[in-house]
């Protein structure tokens, strides 16, 4: 019910599932078999960093103000985990309201399906427009405070690639020929143990975008880089066809590749407007 169970900062609010209902639609989210509203008052000087989470199940997010009303953000997964979203230029103290749901069953089982929510105060992400970034030794510098990137590939080469429907650590890529994508480059250079969220959007008819990432001082299979080396991991159609991951990373050199899925093993060179989105 409005305005919500009252959220505390980096405090996940939780509620069984089972005791919920689908009493309003997401527009992003057919799928929902139950919501409910948590709500927090905007911190001053930061943006606003919001997680919904139901164990396996899909799970989806928006924000309103007031409660059911003026939504915004709303976004949700397309493989089992959290939805997140930033939310930035609240209105400081103003009540915000959380409208969260999940398509978890809502019987009542031994064990119960919980839908949890949290959220946190970040530093106000900076947004710069990159180009020319489409080899390593042109790969853009991430701020270890991250930040938010735009630009497009459609004109940069097609000269790296995860491995082509591929396991391991390429698995959540599978069925993807980023070797005919083209890609631009980053590096983040971490010095402690650091969560690290990206989210990367841009999807269309003709682009999908994927994400990989390589771990060394060198940016490895790519010209200029110094030999073939192995993806560390790759995100691919977590929200749509847009690709997202969050992730505990060690100290050391991190490259993102911003790529495209190109489905089959031939196609020309395919690339497009992108945003990539790094919160640490």
């Amino acid at each position: 019910m409005c305005p919500g169970s009252p959220l505390s900062i980096a405090v996940e609010s939780r509620v069984i599932v089972a005791t919920l209902g689908q009493d309003q639609a997401f527009g992003c989210f057919a799928a929902s078999t139950a919501d409910g509203n948590f709500s927090f008052n905007a911190p001053a000087g930061q943006d606003v960093l919001v997680e919904a989470v139901s164990g396996t199940n899909l799970s989806a997010l928006e924000l309103q103000s007031p409660c059911r009303m003026n939504p915004q953000g709303c976004i949700a997964t397309t493989v089992p985990g959290r939805a997140w979203q930033r939310y930035s230029g609240l209105t400081a103290g103003q009540s915000y309201s959380v409208h969260a749901g999940t398509n978890a069953s809502t019987a009542m089982m031994m064990t119960p399906i919980n839908l949890g929510v949290t959220f946190r105060g970040i530093p106000p992400l900076t947004t710069s427009a990159v180009t020319g970034n489409e080899a390593c030794a042109t790969a853009r510098l991430i701020p270890t405070t991250g930040g938010v990137f735009t630009g497009n590939t459609t004109m940069m080469g097609a000269d790296s690639s995860a491995p082509a429907f591929g396991g391991g650590a390429a698995a959540s890529c599978q069925g993807c020929n980023t070797g005919v994508g083209r890609e631009a480059v980053y590096r983040l250079n971490l010095t402690a143990r650091t969560r690290v969220r990206a989210k990367l959007n841009g999807s269309t008819g003709t682009f999908d975008p994927v994400l990989y990432v390589r771990q060394g001082a060198m940016c490895t299979n790519h010209p200029g880089g110094g030999g073939a080396g192995g993806i560390l991991f790759c995100a691919d159609d977590y929200y749509g066809q847009n690709a997202a991951f969050d992730r505990v990373l060690d100290p050391g050199t991190y490259w993102f590749f911003v790529d495209d899925c190109v489905p089959g093993l031939n196609g020309m060179g395919r690339g497009g407007a992108y945003s990539l989105e790094v919160i640490t």
